[in-house]
């Protein structure tokens, strides 16, 4: 028997990520890398995280010979928010909430303009 914390759970290396939801959130985090059970997530989650990579392609393209539209951005967080989407209805247990997932589509070119304009 081992008395490294890290080799009885399997860790490998403490992630940025991983220290700061420790700090956050220390339930969660037992959860997720001492109990390996891992959510993931929902369309709202997919929403979000499809606006933030939109405002990330918006700044980084700003330095290069052709930037990026709001349109342009609009259009990929659309296309990362049906990947996300299909990788949720692949992996969750129980699918996903179909409404919530056309109603939080359609609420995403609003967020992406209004995360750009911010």
């Amino acid at each position: 028997m081992t008395n490294n914390a890290f080799d009885k759970f399997g860790i490998d290396h403490l992630s940025a990520s991983s220290i700061n939801l420790f700090i956050s959130n220390p339930s969660l985090w037992i959860v997720r890398y001492l109990l390996k059970i891992k959510w993931e997530g929902n369309p709202a989650t997919a929403r979000g995280t499809a606006s933030d990579n939109a405002v990330g392609y918006f700044l980084t393209s700003r330095n290069t010979k052709k930037p990026l539209s709001k349109l342009q951005c609009i259009n990929k967080a659309t296309k990362d928010f049906v990947r996300l989407t299909d990788y949720q209805r692949e992996h969750n247990e129980y699918g996903i909430d179909e409404d919530k997932a056309t109603k939080e589509k359609s609420l995403l070119p609003s967020f992406v303009e209004t995360s750009i304009d911010f």
